[in-house]
């Protein structure tokens, strides 16, 4: 079965908000690099039920893969 990730975007009041839950990586990543080109926000995706950070895009304006 694929993972799930949770994509998020931080707004300028630090606040977090959820732009959905969606199943497979190479479809997160895609997902959060469309987000990420609407917004110059911070966006990053999460692995489902845990803290576990798959990909950050728009941190100093630069789309990262974290790996483990």
């Amino acid at each position: 079965m694929d993972p799930e990730y949770d994509l998020f975007e931080t707004l300028p009041d630090c606040s977090v908000r959820w732009h959905g839950c969606i199943r497979g990586t190479e479809y997160a990543l895609a997902k959060l690099k469309g987000i990420s080109k609407q917004t110059t926000n911070e966006c990053f995706a999460i692995l489902a039920g845990t803290q576990k950070i798959l990909a950050r895009a728009n941190e100093g304006q630069h789309f990262r893969a974290v790996t483990a």
